[in-house]
């Protein structure tokens, strides 16, 4: 009798729909989310450019910008979910079981969360598990195209977030295989041609940013690294996954692992794929504690890395006696319902949070654009003024112009200290938050006649 059995793309479908029931849920705007949604930004606050790229490509077609990001993520991590099956049936799943490798991040509410909101999560899993794809592949065929693939993604990963310069080090061992297995040097450069991501990035650090932005911090990082605080983020971060894996997913998580590694002979290419799913995990988990204060978002890609080997984990217990086989369909239940649940009050949660940065700019919009508007938050004060405010850092460059400062960045009292020999400050708006305290403060500021023009 032919057995029944689940469609891999099952999961796809599912991440697609509650995206789309729920993609207006999330109202509230983050500091990183208005970065993106505003292009102006950009390299002033030096974040990667392919993200916001393409919401302000869709913009241009007649999408408001948050809506396009929102659409962009949806369809990055519904690709996704349709690409890690695919992984792992490269790597010996049975194609019956294979959707349980994107199980976890469809019922993952973090991940839910994250990419129903303007930040990089959805699209970032698509360049991600398209990468991991293609390198699956390739150590398969050797083939031409799937090289191009994988150099190709592996960029565009990388001009999404920093995480996807650990694709750089697979892309040289591919290079040195597909030689090794009688590759030609005329199919080669024709792989070349995905390194259009990688040399936009390049350009991107070295001409536009000039060394800064996430790549020089990295470097930063790692020249005033601490060991203790390393270890430190390293055990947070698995904290961190652990609430991606909803607890109760770290079981066959670590099943997988451990099946992976003592029966790596069992698959064809068994022992590669084992060095390079724990390179993938290693490198991230290395990477983001090296570099990254500790924060739930960070432990994205962790996630991504693991529901390859936790696939094989829930297919090798429910393969098991009765007993191992009844406990991982419990696993698998909770996990589901949980992740609904949590996803669902999550949403609730976020969607009742009002914005602390809004009102100040709102209020500022009553003003003449020609009278600059300082604020000690710029991506959020600008997202909401309309236009791109300046950034205060202790000093006015102009005759007149308004002062934007929020108690949560500034001291009001310090800086009116500091400005007042030299500038007359009028209070026009001051904004109080739910408990009546004070969360803003609107000044006009103007240079006192006895003062000399501000010189850069």
């Amino acid at each position: 009798m032919k057995q029944r059995s689940i469609p891999y793309w099952l999961p796809a479908l599912w991440v697609l729909l509650f995206h789309l029931l729920r993609l207006h849920a999330v109202g509230f705007i983050t500091p990183d989310g208005a970065t993106y949604l505003r292009y102006d930004l950009l390299v002033h606050t030096q974040r990667l450019p392919l993200y916001p790229l393409l919401i302000h490509s869709l913009s241009f077609l007649g999408l408001e910008a948050e809506l396009a990001a929102k659409l962009l993520a949806t369809l990055g991590a519904t690709i996704a979910c349709v690409l890690l099956p695919l992984a792992a049936m490269e790597m010996g799943l049975e194609k019956r079981h294979a959707w349980l490798a994107a199980l976890i991040p469809a019922v993952d509410p973090l991940f839910a969360l994250h990419t129903l909101q303007p930040l990089t999560e959805g699209v970032f899993a698509l360049w991600a598990a398209a990468t991991t794809y293609a390198l699956l592949r390739f150590r398969r065929t050797n083939a031409t195209i799937d090289l191009f693939f994988l150099i190709f993604c592996g960029g565009l990963a990388a001009l999404t977030r920093a995480e996807g310069l650990l694709f750089l080090p697979l892309i040289f061992w591919a290079t040195v295989r597909f030689f090794r297995h009688g590759g030609k040097g005329r199919d080669f450069s024709l792989a070349l041609l995905g390194l259009a991501p990688w040399l936009l990035l390049a350009a991107w650090h070295l001409l536009i940013v000039q060394r800064s932005g996430y790549l020089g911090e990295f470097e930063q990082s790692v020249a005033a690294m601490s060991p203790v605080a390393v270890l430190v983020r390293l055990l947070r971060h698995l904290y961190g996954l652990s609430n991606h894996l909803l607890i109760v997913g770290l079981l066959p998580a670590i099943a997988g692992v451990a099946l992976l590694y003592r029966q790596r002979k069992l698959f064809l290419y068994g022992r590669v794929d084992w060095w390079l799913l724990m390179y993938l995990l290693g490198a991230t988990w290395i990477g983001i504690s090296i570099h990254w204060y500790y924060d739930l978002r960070f432990a994205t890609p962790l996630m991504l890395w693991l529901s390859l080997p936790s696939a094989f984990g829930f297919w090798y217990w429910l393969r098991r006696d009765q007993l191992r086989r009844r406990l991982m369909q419990a696993v698998i239940l909770a996990m589901v319902l949980a992740g609904v649940v949590l996803a669902s009050s999550l949403l609730h949660e976020f969607g009742k949070l009002e914005d602390p940065y809004a009102p100040a700019a709102q209020a500022a919009r009553a003003y003449p654009p020609t009278l600059p508007i300082l604020s000690d938050e710029l991506a959020m004060t600008s997202y909401h003024l309309g236009r791109k405010a300046l950034p205060y850092s202790g000093r006015i460059p102009f005759r007149r112009s308004l002062l934007i400062l929020h108690t949560k960045q500034s001291d009001p009292a310090m800086e009116r200290f500091r400005l007042e020999p030299n500038y007359t400050i009028e209070e026009i708006k001051r904004i109080d938050n739910e408990t009546g305290k004070s969360a803003a403060v609107i000044w006009r500021v103007e240079r006192r006649p006895e003062t000399p023009p501000f010189s850069f």
